[in-house]
């Protein structure tokens, strides 16, 4: 296990960060973990109320 800036790296993907967005790039599909170091969390309404007013805006789709 690595640690880079005191986030835990197991296997390549961010023990911090689930994901089962297996169409996203970053998606560490074996383990359901996001790759990145960091992800930008981002919302599409003035003020979210909701888990659904928000998405990840780190999100690429993967080819």
């Amino acid at each position: 296990m690595e640690n880079h800036n005191n986030i835990s790296m197991h296997g390549g993907h961010n023990d911090s960060i689930g994901c089962s967005v297996s169409e996203c790039k970053f998606n560490d599909k074996a383990d359901k973990y996001c790759t990145l170091q960091k992800i930008e969390v981002v919302k599409h309404e003035t003020e979210a109320k909701t888990p659904e007013c928000t998405d990840c805006g780190s999100f690429v789709k993967a080819n």
